[in-house]
C-alpha cells in the first residue's frame, strides 16, 4: 500500500542536502518512486531542479500523470519530465546529479532483496560523477539495512532525521567511491588530497 512521504520530510532532506552541498537550483533529480509527484513537484517548484519521475505502479502512476497535467496547466511543473509504469531500475541515468528514494525492497524474499540492492548500486555507477543517493528509511529499515550497499561510500552526517512520523524517518546519502568513479569515466586515481575536510563533489 502507498504511504505519501510527509512533506515537511522531503523539505528537511532537501534543506539538509542544501547544506551540504549547495543550491540544487538547476541540478538533474531522479524522483525514484515518484508516486504522487510530491517530490518532484516540490524539487520543481522550491528549489529549482530539473526533474525526471519514475514511477513503477500502474495506478499510481495514472494518478501522477492528472497531478502533473493540472499543475502544467496552470504554469508549473515545466521542469519534469514523468514516465509511468516503469521501473526506475530501467530508464537511463547517464545524466543524473541526484537520486531521491524512499527506500523499500523485496520483504519475502532475501535473494530478490540482494538482487534489488545490487540492481541500485549499479545504476548510480551509471549516473554523473559525483552523483548521489539521497535515501530515506524508516527506523524499521534503517537499523539493518544502513551497510547493505556496500558498493558505495555511506557520506557523513549519518542517520539524519528529517521526520519524526511513524517512529522516524532519516536521510542517508550515498556515493559512488570517488576512484572507482575516477576509473568509470576514463582517468587515473588520484593522490590523496593533503587539505583535510574538503568538501565533496556537488550533485549535478
Amino acid at each position: 500500500e502507498f504511504v505519501p512521504t510527509p512533506t515537511e520530510a522531503i523539505i528537511a532532506a532537501f534543506e539538509e542536502l542544501e547544506q551540504r552541498f549547495g543550491s540544487l537550483h538547476g541540478k538533474h533529480l531522479l524522483d525514484f518512486g515518484a508516486g504522487d509527484l510530491r517530490v518532484s513537484l516540490i524539487a520543481d517548484y522550491v528549489y529549482g531542479m530539473r526533474v525526471t519521475g519514475v514511477e513503477k505502479d500502474p495506478g499510481l502512476s495514472w494518478e501522477a500523470r492528472a497531478v502533473l497535467r493540472a499543475a502544467q496547466a496552470e504554469g508549473f511543473a515545466k521542469r519534469i519530465q514523468f514516465t509511468g509504469a516503469t521501473d526506475a531500475l530501467d530508464v537511463p541515468w547517464t545524466d543524473v546529479g541526484l537520486v531521491f528514494f524512499f527506500y523499500t525492497h523485496p520483504v519475502d524474499d532475501e535473494a530478490q532483496a540482494t538482487q534489488f540492492r545490487a540492481r541500485l548500486q549499479a545504476k548510480l555507477r551509471e549516473a554523473k560523477p559525483g552523483a548521489v543517493l539521497a535515501a530515506l528509511f524508516t527506523s524499521t529499515y534503517l537499523g539493518w539495512q544502513l551497510d547493505k550497499l556496500e558498493q558505495l561510500d555511506v557520506l557523513e552526517p549519518h542517520r539524519t532525521e528529517v521526520s519524526d512520523h511513524e517512529g522516524g524517518l532519516y536521510l542517508q546519502v550515498y556515493r559512488v567511491p570517488q576512484v572507482l568513479s575516477r576509473l568509470m569515466a576514463g582517468g587515473s586515481p588520484a593522490r590523496p588530497s593533503p587539505e583535510p575536510g574538503r568538501a565533496g563533489t556537488h550533485p549535478e
